[in-house]
């Protein structure tokens, strides 16, 4: 018996894959405290798959995020587990800077994606980024993210909410490696 790609897992636990349309289109923002009650279902849920994930793959020394396009929902809010951390939500986030200004100042990492869990691109991204995005009261609130890969891992969240795919950030001359071991690097 063959063991399944890693992609095959991620969509029998319910994470739409690469080819659904879903991945790119940009998402509704919640009203809150309005719609409170479906922003608790989605967390609940998102947590939920997470939680499947990891039950699956470790992600310890990496963190692992999901938004809610990665699972069918066009909402604008996904969840962060970093590393030794606390589980972060994000609810209706903008970034309002990133460090270094200039993309072209930005380093390169290796980023994968629970919709195509097969590879692993190479994208730049910034050393910090500052994020205004919403408490479940509605209350904005505005925070830095910038420890480690915290930066890029948090815009690479807020990415999907916008229908942006890391392979969508790979400069031209950039590079899609096989994963290997997904949760490595």
């Amino acid at each position: 018996m063959t063991e399944s790609r890693p992609s095959e897992v991620m969509a029998g636990l319910g994470i739409i894959q690469l080819d659904d349309p879903a991945l790119r289109r940009s998402t509704r923002p919640l009203r809150l405290p309005e719609e409170a009650a479906e922003l608790g279902w989605l967390v609940t849920r998102l947590a939920a798959v997470a939680d499947q994930v990891q039950r699956r793959y470790d992600f310890t020394r990496t963190g692992m995020g999901i938004a809610a396009p990665q699972i069918g929902v066009d909402r604008s809010v996904a969840i962060f587990r970093p590393p030794g951390a606390a589980q972060l939500v994000l609810i209706n986030p903008v970034v309002l800077s990133a460090e270094p200004a200039e993309e072209t100042g930005w380093g390169e990492v290796s980023e994968g994606c629970l919709s195509f869990f097969d590879i692993r691109c190479r994208v730049p991204r910034p050393q910090r980024i500052v994020v205004l995005h919403l408490a479940p009261s509605g209350e904005e609130l505005t925070a830095a993210f910038e420890a480690g890969r915290l930066a890029g891992d948090v815009l690479h969240e807020i990415d999907h909410l916008n229908g942006v795919l890391c392979l969508d950030r790979m400069r031209p001359d950039g590079r899609i490696v096989d994963a290997g071991d997904p949760s490595a690097s």
